[in-house]
């Protein structure tokens, strides 16, 4: 398991608020957000070197709002060395306008909320890592600007404005391909 080590949810290129950092969720509506989630797969020791893994995205829904669906793209960023992530103040430009390849889609059902989601991945092949093994996930509803395709996740700093809450960040689960020859 591979927990979420940063997490931010741009508005048109900019950081959603001045208080990010301190807000319980990452929300998700309409066009120009984008939610930006960063894990460190070179601190997860029950990795193995050499072996392909298929890779599920867990995550806590806090808000749904009222459209019974919405449909989220899951994009991951090229490999970039010099990215900057400042919780309270990051930006696309600032983040270093990345390219992202498309991972696919999923959809986050009215009555999803309250609950724990686990969004299949699959083997991330055309997702690499920068020299730091960092792996960006971006999260995005491009099809809509209605208000009522919005939903909310718990961020990593959910337990820290809630002390004594449940924590609930994102998670990347990671599973040996079962199509993988690890005879090692």
């Amino acid at each position: 398991m591979v927990p979420v080590t940063q997490d931010a949810m741009l508005r048109g290129g900019e950081n959603s608020d001045n208080q990010y950092g301190k807000d319980p969720f990452v929300a998700l509506t309409g066009l120009e957000r984008k939610a930006i989630l960063e894990f460190d797969l070179g601190t997860v020791t029950e990795l193995r070197p050499n072996v392909n893994y298929e890779y599920t995205l867990q995550m806590f829904v806090s808000y749904v709002a009222e459209n019974d669906q919405r449909s989220v793209t899951a994009s991951c960023t090229a490999p970039q060395e010099n990215y900057q992530w400042d919780e309270f103040d990051i930006s696309w430009n600032s983040f270093g306008e990345p390219t992202v390849n498309n991972i696919g889609w999923f959809t986050i059902y009215v009555d999803d909320m309250e609950t724990l989601v686990s969004i299949p991945l699959g083997s991330l092949s055309n997702c690499t890592t920068d020299d730091n093994n960092k792996f960006i996930l971006v999260l995005e509803i491009e099809d809509s600007d209605q208000e009522g395709d919005k939903f909310d996740f718990r961020s990593r700093e959910y337990d820290e404005v809630f002390p004594g809450m449940v924590e609930t960040p994102p998670v990347l689960i990671g599973v040996p391909s079962p199509n993988d020859d690890d005879t090692n």
